[in-house]
C-alpha cells in the first residue's frame, strides 16, 4: 500500500463545502502589518496535547505544528511529516519534513517526533489523544528523518487523530530541560510567543525561519479576551482589533452586509450538557433520556441564538455526515413520553425533580444553560444554575465535580471515532470524570477502529449511536453557529468545513493586511 493509499484510508469521512468569502487567495498577498484578535475568553493554560477550546487554538496552533494538518478541503494533508503509508496492518511509517528547525534554533526530526508521540499517547498523562492513539505499542526511530508506528491491531485513524488540535510537536532537548509548558512554547510554527500577560494578551511575532518559504505574511500577531460579546463586536467596529473570534449569532448577517468588513461563519460545534450519571437524579437512565425529550431544542435554538443551528436528534454527527443515522433520530419534543419515564423512575410529577447545572461565564454556554433553565422551570423542575470560571470548567471536564454541566464541544478530527474523546472507558473528556463506562460501546469503538471498508464502519457506528441513544448520557442539545469577523482589509483567511470550521484560526500564516 502506498502513501497515498494510505492517506485514502486514514480520511475515510466525507467533508463538506468550504464556508466564507470566495476568492480569497485571488490577490498576491503583501508581507507585513499585525493581527489584533479578539478573543472570547481570557488563555490561562498553554499546555500542549490538552484540549483548551477555540481561544487557545489561535494561539497553540500558531506556534506549534503538527505532523499532519488538514487542507481548504478538510482533506488530510502534510505537515511535519512530508508522508505517511502504511507498510502491512500494524505498522505505519511517517517521513518527516527537513530543514525544520524550532524557534529557540534546535533542528525538528525524529527524536523530537517520537518524544511528542509518546506524550501524546501516554495514557498516564494528561493528553487529550491517549484514547484515539492507545493501539501504538511503540514509536521507533529509523533515521533522523523517519519514524515508525508499531501498533497492537490496525487503527483506521491514526493519522486522522495525528491532525488533530492537540497533536503538538514539542522540541525532545527543550521538554527535558524542564519548562513551564503552561506559560512557555517552542514550536515550529510560523509564529514565536513573545509575550504572555494572563487578563490582558498574548503577543506572536513572525518567526523567520518558518520552513514554509515567504511565509507567515503577518509581522505580529495580539490576541486580546474580551469575555463579553458587545466588548468584542466593538473593538472591531471602533478598529482596537481587525479579526473577532465568537462572533454573536445576532451579528452574522449585520457583518455580512456591511462592507468594512468579512464574516465567515457555519455550524459545527455543538452544545451539550453533560450529566454526571452517579449522581440523582441522572443515576437512572430514564430521567436522563426524559430530559431529552422535554427540552424543546427549536425553543432552545431560538432563545440561545436567534433561530440559528441544527438541533440533534441522534449523537454528535450531523445531518450531512456520511455516517449519519437517520433512522435513530429519536430527541424529538415529547413531555408525555418524558412524563411517563420519570414516573417509571419513581416521581410522580416533573416538580419532584430538582438539580445544579453548572455552566461557565462563557457566552455561548450561558444563553444555552439559562434557556434551558427556563425551559424546564416551565414544567415545574427546579434548576439552579451555579456559575464558574473557564479553568474551573477544564478542571471538571478531567475530574467530574457536578451533577450536570452546560458545554460544548466540536469534533477533534473528521470521523466518528472521535466519540473515543468522550465515552470510551477512561476518556479525558468525559468518561474518566464521572466514572462512565459501557463494554457494547468499548467494543464497538474497538471494531470501528479497525475496520477499513467504510460501508462496515457505517454499519458500527449505527451500533454505537444506537446504544449511546439508550443510554442518553447527555442531553444533546443542537449544533450551534460559530463564526468569525475580520475587517475587510483583512486577507487570506479560510475556514474549514463542517466540525472543522472552529479550530480554522489555526492557520494564521496565510492572512495578509491590504494596506
Amino acid at each position: 500500500m502506498n502513501k497515498y493509499h494510505a492517506m485514502m484510508f486514514a480520511s475515510l469521512a466525507g467533508a463538506g463545502l468550504l464556508q466564507g468569502t470566495s476568492g480569497v487567495y485571488a490577490q498576491t498577498p503583501k508581507p507585513g502589518g499585525e493581527l489584533r484578535a479578539g478573543i472570547a475568553r481570557d488563555v490561562v493554560n498553554m499546555a500542549p496535547w490538552l484540549a483548551h477550546g477555540a481561544s487557545v487554538y489561535i494561539i497553540q496552533q500558531n506556534v506549534y505544528d503538527n505532523l499532519i494538518t488538514y487542507d481548504d478541503e478538510g482533506n488530510l494533508a502534510p505537515e511535519l511529516a512530508e508522508s505517511w503509508e502504511i507498510v502491512n496492518p500494524t505498522t505505519y511509517i511517517l517521513h518527516l519534513r527537513r530543514g525544520v528547525v524550532f524557534h529557540d534554533g534546535d533542528a525538528f526530526d525524529a527524536e523530537d517526533a517520537k518524544v511528542s508521540l509518546d506524550r501524546m499517547r501516554d495514557p498516564g498523562g494528561t493528553s487529550a489523544l491517549a484514547p484515539q492513539l492507545s493501539d501504538i505499542e511503540a514509536v521507533n526511530i529509523v533515521d533522523p528523518h523517519t519514524v515508525e508506528l508499531k501498533l497492537s491491531q490496525p487503527n483506521v485513524i491514526v493519522f486522522s487523530a495525528l491532525a488533530s488540535s492537540t497533536a503538538h510537536v514539542l522540541s525532545k532537548e527543550w521538554l527535558e530541560a524542564g519548562h513551564d509548558v503552561t506559560a512557555e512554547m517552542n514550536g515550529t510554527g510560523p509564529f514565536m510567543l513573545s509575550e504572555f500577560e494572563p487578563g490582558v494578551h498574548v503577543v506572536l511575532d513572525k518567526n523567520p525561519s518558518y520552513w514554509q518559504e515567504g511565509m507567515p505574511y503577518l509581522d505580529r500577531v495580539v490576541t486580546i479576551p474580551y469575555r463579553d460579546d458587545s466588548a468584542r463586536i466593538n473593538a472591531l467596529r471602533s478598529g482596537e482589533v481587525n479579526f473577532i473570534e465568537y462572533v454573536p449569532y445576532i451579528e452574522f448577517e449585520r457583518l455580512r452586509q456591511d462592507g468594512q468588513f468579512s464574516m465567515f461563519g457555519g455550524v459545527g460545534p455543538y452544545n451539550i450538557v453533560v450529566l454526571n450519571i452517579n449522581e440523582k437524579p441522572f443515576n437512572d437512565v430514564r430521567v436522563r433520556q426524559a430530559i431529552n425529550h422535554l427540552v424543546d431544542r427549536d425553543q432552545l435554538i431560538m432563545l440561545a441564538s436567534g433561530g440559528e443551528g441544527i438541533p440533534i436528534k441522534v449523537g454528535l454527527l450531523q445531518p450531512s455526515d456520511p455516517y449519519y443515522s437517520k433512522d435513530l433520530e429519536r430527541w424529538d419534543f415529547n413531555p408525555d413520553k418524558a412524563l411517563e419515564l420519570i414516573r417509571e423512575a419513581g416521581y410522580d410529577n416533573f416538580s419532584d425533580l430538582s438539580f445544579e447545572l453548572t455552566c461557565s461565564t462563557v457566552t455561548v454556554h450561558k444563553d444555552s444553560a439559562e434557556a434551558i433553565q427556563a425551559l424546564l422551570q416551565g414544567f415545574g423542575i427546579n434548576v439552579k444554575i451555579k456559575y464558574i470560571d473557564v479553568p474551573t470548567l477544564l478542571d471538571h471536564r478531567k475530574n467530574g465535580g457536578y451533577v450536570a454541566m452546560m458545554d460544548g464541544y466540536s469534533l477533534a478530527y473528521q470521523d466518528p471515532d472521535a466519540y473515543s474523546r468522550y465515552f470510551k472507558t477512561g476518556a479525558p473528556g468525559y468518561a474518566s470524570a464521572v466514572d462512565f463506562s459501557d463494554e457494547t460501546l468499548d467494543t464497538l469503538l474497538a471494531k470501528g477502529r479497525v475496520e477499513s471498508d467504510p460501508a462496515k464502519r457505517k454499519e458500527i457506528y449505527h451500533d454505537f449511536e444506537a446504544r449511546l441513544v439508550e443510554l442518553a448520557p447527555w442531553y444533546f442539545g443542537f449544533f450551534r453557529p460559530q463564526g468569525e469577523a475580520m475587517a475587510a482589509n483583512v486577507k487570506g483567511y479560510n475556514r474549514w468545513p463542517s466540525a472543522l470550521g472552529g479550530q480554522s484560526t489555526s492557520r494564521l500564516e496565510y492572512i495578509w493586511i491590504e494596506k
